[in-house]
């Protein structure tokens, strides 16, 4: 039978690490050491919106990472799709072409639900200041006088 102290300063610890001191405790050894990690990553490499970064599709996964935590593929498309409809809106190309058409078609699209996404923002932000003015007067006004400053 296991004495009660030795199992004591188990409580904090994962379920396998609790087996593993109890497996001390039975044995009186160091085997295994309670250091070693049986973790291993499923997914080795990243993905975002259900497409996976590793190493078969990325000469740099890590690096990749680092961009798309600072810049977002959403941000860095963006980006490139607001050049090609500057350049395009200077060049002397057919913009009924089929190609051109459907790029315009996703941007009008794309800022049809910025423009969405931005309503429903405003709905929520409406509804957060009815709260506010039931809860707080004083931050109430404090907050309009905010808003009629933007004007």
């Amino acid at each position: 039978m296991v004495a009660p102290t030795a199992l004591a300063t188990t409580d904090s610890l994962q379920p396998w690490q609790w087996w593993v001191s109890y497996l001390r405790a039975l044995g009186g050894g160091a085997w295994p050491p309670l250091d070693t990690s049986f973790q291993q990553p499923i997914l080795p490499g990243w993905s975002f919106a259900g497409v996976v970064v590793n190493e078969n599709n990325s000469s740099d996964p890590a690096m990749e990472h680092v961009i798309v935590s600072r810049q977002s593929y959403g941000k860095q498309i963006g980006r490139m799709m607001d050049v090609v409809a500057e350049l395009s809106k200077l060049s002397s190309v057919d913009k009924n072409a089929p190609p051109y058409k459907a790029f315009f078609e996703v941007v009008d699209n794309i800022n049809e639900l910025k423009r969405e996404a931005a309503e429903a923002r405003f709905e929520k932000t409406l509804k957060d200041l009815e709260a506010l003015k039931k809860g707080d007067k004083e931050k109430f006004e404090q907050c309009l006088q905010r808003v009629a400053a933007l004007r």
